[in-house]
């Protein structure tokens, strides 16, 4: 069993890293009495690859069949390129999970966008207005003429000119 930070030596990963992945359930992990996270090495390679290290024995050997400062120039390079690769290969988990969480709210956006066309009702911009019916226009009339006839009627009583 690995802790926080022996796993984070064997696969590069920060501890943050690795303590995240156990949240989001992407390794399983258990704590122990001190409340520490204890993770099993099976489940933690699964997910992680483990770093290459090179043997001691083996880097004296190269040192002296290339011989002079040139190996050393090398091993700090490698070493300084691992460290990129480290930082960079976090920072495409980043992106990923940004990228997820983009999705699923575009996905929810657009499901209420859908929800929301389905349980609006359909109602017409304009309102188109129907023609008086004849009884209306008949009434009117009416009205009209028998205003027309009072008003004439009251001029001749009263000598109102018009």
């Amino acid at each position: 069993m690995l802790t926080l930070k022996q796993a984070s030596e064997q696969t590069g990963k920060t501890k943050q890293a690795i303590q995240q992945a156990i949240k989001k359930g992407r390794i399983s992990a258990t704590k122990n009495d001190n409340n520490n996270w204890i993770i099993d090495p099976v489940e933690l390679f699964r997910v992680y690859d483990t770093i290459n290290k090179v043997d001691d024995k083996k880097l004296n050997q190269i040192d002296g069949a290339l011989q002079g400062s040139f190996t050393g120039d090398l091993h700090l390079k490698v070493k300084e390129l691992e460290i990129e690769n480290r930082s960079k290969d976090e920072k495409i988990d980043f992106y990923k999970e940004q990228f997820t969480k983009v999705e699923k709210d575009r996905d929810d956006w657009k499901d209420q966008a859908k929800k929301l066309l389905l349980t609006a009702p359909i109602t017409p911009q304009a309102t188109v207005k129907e023609p008086m019916s004849k009884k209306m226009m008949t009434f009117l009339f009416c009205m009209v003429t028998l205003i027309s006839v009072i008003l004439t009627y009251m001029c001749k009583i009263y000598w109102i000119p018009l």
